[in-house]
């Protein structure tokens, strides 16, 4: 497969799986990242596979898109090789959360044409949320972005969740620094990690949403 370039944006993705780790510092983090990429298999119907690391924790952001839901979940039913693999190079993996979404709407931002340098997540600040409730919340995101758009934002995609979960958006920013600037009056929180669950989801973020850097990706070529 190839390498490539940090940006989130594949007309090709039609559905994803979206999935925290967190690691014990940020060396553990990063050759969890290169495991990851390194064994990630060619999967039937995956486009990109992408690492981002969190920037105020040693999480990782793990983000999977596919060309339909069928070769995702195809893929997750029996996901165990490669995970054992990654286990067994680099033991002590804690796996957060993990959902499955479908990209609702990308929004263009006064920066769309420079390319990414923070990605920055936001988690709909409900425990579930039905369809509606996402669409609700996905529209009100859009509404705010649109009429007070930050000069360093790239794009945004906003992910509806397919099992309740809370919705998503992963913003693309031209900067931390431009990140840290618009949000100068809400400080962002560290992580606040407890157990692992898999498939559940960890304490609410922020409203501003946590920041990640991106690692690397892998996926077909266009």
């Amino acid at each position: 497969m190839n390498r490539f370039a940090p940006t989130m944006r594949d007309s090709r993705a039609t559905s994803a799986f979206i999935s925290c780790w967190n690691l014990r510092d940020r060396q553990h983090q990063l050759d969890a990242a290169e495991a990851a990429l390194a064994t990630m298999p060619a999967a039937p119907g995956l486009v990109r596979f992408s690492i981002l690391r969190g920037l105020e924790d040693d999480t990782l952001l793990v983000l999977a898109q596919w060309t339909d839901a069928d070769a995702r979940d195809g893929y997750l039913a029996d996901t165990h090789i490669p995970r054992d693999t990654v286990d067994a190079r680099v033991p002590g993996i804690q796996r957060l959360w993990r959902v499955t979404a479908t990209p609702h709407r990308v929004v263009s931002g006064p920066a769309i044409a420079q390319e990414p340098g923070c990605f920055v997540l936001i988690r709909q600040p409900l425990t579930a949320a039905e369809p509606e409730e996402q669409r609700t919340w996905i529209h009100a995101e859009i509404a705010a972005l649109t009429a007070t758009a930050s000069q360093g934002v790239i794009a945004t995609t906003f992910y509806a969740t397919d099992d309740g979960s809370p919705a998503l958006a992963l913003a693309e920013w031209t900067s931390e620094e431009a990140h840290r600037t618009a949000t100068s009056a809400r400080a962002i929180a560290p992580s606040d990690v407890t157990e692992p669950r898999e498939g559940g989801s960890d304490p609410l973020d922020p409203p501003t949403g946590r920041r990640y850097a991106f690692i690397g990706a892998v996926g077909a070529e266009r």
